[in-house]
């Protein structure tokens, strides 16, 4: 009854690379609801349902960006690249991959501190910036 959930309503845009079995994810920056549903509009991209509940989409980019090797991420792959990326010998286009909150990956996360009896939820960053969806989840 002590513990609660936190739970970040934006998200992240990743640069998504395949090498030799290894997937690499830059996280290049944050985005809110409105910034995602604007780039995915931009791009001609709708958003979908991704394994981890939360909104998504993929993307070409000819735009490079170096980050810190704090924000890279590197995952042991298959022998063959996941469907949406490129291999590093391409320079570009890269792949970019944005998945972020909304209303539905909101409910699902409060429906999990339901079930495990914690206090409750706290949210960062309840801004006007978020989908205006989760004040019916709050409900």
């Amino acid at each position: 009854k002590k513990i609660m959930l936190a739970v970040p309503t934006y998200g992240y845009q990743y640069e998504v690379t395949w090498a030799n079995g290894v997937t690499t994810y830059k996280r290049l920056r944050s985005e809110t609801f409105m910034q995602a549903m604007n780039l995915g509009d931009t791009v001609n991209t709708a958003p979908t349902r991704n394994s981890a509940g939360e909104l998504s989409f993929v993307f070409a980019s000819s735009t490079a960006i170096d980050v810190s090797p704090g924000l890279m991420y590197n995952v042991n792959s298959t022998t063959s690249p996941p469907l949406f990326t490129t291999s590093t010998t391409g320079a570009t286009p890269t792949t970019r991959f944005v998945s972020f909150s909304d209303a539905g990956s909101i409910n699902d996360k409060i429906k999990l501190a339901k079930k495990y009896g914690l206090r409750g939820v706290v949210f960062f960053k309840m801004d006007g910036e978020t989908d205006p969806g989760i004040w019916e989840e709050l409900k």
